[in-house]
């Protein structure tokens, strides 16, 4: 019993000590992991600020093109709106230049009732006179 006491406690001391000095060496390479890992955790905060800033100024560019889009469809609306008002104006005076166009309002016709008209007031005229 005496033996396997002995054994016991020298295995236990054994592995205690091992432990002990695997645990300074695990521990100082665990202090140079946490300092890798926070310089690495820094770095990535920043990264992830940088891309928190890009999404902000990407959501501020979507932003001004739906407002550039909108004015773009109010001006275009504006735009057929205009071309339909002076196709309205178009055809108003196509209907004037109709109306003035006929065959009495040429310049001939004008020439031709204005010699008619002066021959016949002259014959009135010669007529009536004693």
């Amino acid at each position: 019993m005496k033996n396997i006491l002995t054994i016991i406690f020298v295995v236990f001391s054994f592995i205690s000590s091992a432990q002990t000095k695997d645990y300074k060496s695990a521990y100082e390479i665990s202090k140079k992991l946490n300092t890798k890992y926070k310089l690495k955790i820094t770095s990535l905060d920043s990264v992830i600020s940088k891309q928190d800033l890009y999404i902000i100024d990407l959501n501020n560019i979507i932003d001004v093109n739906k407002k550039i889009m909108s004015s773009d469809s109010l001006q275009i609306s504006l735009l057929e709106d205009q071309k339909r008002l002076l196709n309205d104006n178009v055809n108003l005076y196509r209907k004037e230049l109709e109306r003035r166009d006929r065959w009495w309002n040429s310049r001939a016709a004008g020439i031709v009732f204005g010699t008619i008209g002066t021959i016949a007031i002259i014959h009135v005229i010669d007529y009536s006179l004693p």
